[in-house]
């Protein structure tokens, strides 16, 4: 009688309760290969990016002190850069980004004259000075290696070396100055079209090294955003917009 007192309550509770369905796992047999991970792999680091398609505009410029080592009159280059870019994946943080762009190389027409050597401030007689007129253009193609330093999810460091290709076009055109002139060299006079001589390009295709290091930023899933700045045969800062599909 004890014992059948202390069944049957457990019996009814049993009745009165749901099964636990605990944790299933369903296989499909009809196919081969088929494991069962009990501990899920880890997300990756860096996730891939996909391919992107972005534009590019830049400020370049060759600082006044690199003319000044060379010449003792000169006008200045303060110009623009536009080009497309694709970017694609490479191994761990890596971006590689290949950019096709054209740079404005003109400067305005001035005086230009030349120091006797690299160091030293004596130089040539104001006559010696020409009035130079430089329209440069140049078309580059050239791949970026890319590398990321995530501070948070949307926002982080980019720093990379290039190489490519440029081909340089365009005109110089030296005419000289008026012998008599009295004048500071950079306000004299020139002989107009007289004695203006067309100057030889060194060579219309040039080898081409960069090295740059900026931020990034991605307003939104796919989007992103580059403040850079750096060398590409002359100094740039710029800004970057492309999108990954």
């Amino acid at each position: 009688m004890l014992v059948v007192c202390l069944l049957v309550p457990n019996y009814v509770l049993a009745q009165n309760t749901a099964p636990d369905p605990g944790t299933r796992v369903i296989l499909d047999r009809d196919n081969d290969g088929v494991r069962l991970l009990l501990d899920a792999p880890d997300e990756e680091e860096n996730p891939e990016e996909g391919v992107s398609i972005g534009l590019r505009t830049r400020y370049v410029t060759v600082p006044d002190a690199f003319f000044e080592s060379v010449f003792l009159e000169h006008t200045s280059l303060d110009s623009y850069s536009l080009g497309v870019e694709v970017g694609i994946d490479g191994p761990g943080s890596l971006r590689v980004i290949f950019g096709l762009d054209y740079t404005d190389l003109s400067m305005p027409s001035g005086n230009f004259r030349l120091g006797e050597s690299t160091f030293s401030r004596s130089a040539e007689n104001p006559e010696d000075a020409n009035f130079t007129e430089i329209n440069l253009h140049m078309v580059a193609l050239d791949a970026t290696f890319l590398w990321q330093v995530k501070f948070i999810e949307t926002f982080g460091l980019m720093y990379g070396v290039g190489l490519g290709v440029a081909v340089l076009t365009g005109t110089i055109y030296a005419t000289d100055v008026l012998p008599t002139c009295q004048q500071p060299v950079d306000q004299c006079p020139h002989w107009r079209g007289v004695t203006r001589q067309k100057q030889d390009l060194p060579s219309p295709v040039w080898p081409l090294l960069s090295a740059q290091v900026g931020l990034y930023w991605d307003p939104a899933p796919g989007w992103r955003i580059r403040l850079e700045g750096g060398f590409r045969g002359v100094l740039f800062t710029g800004v970057a917009a492309r999108a990954a599909f």
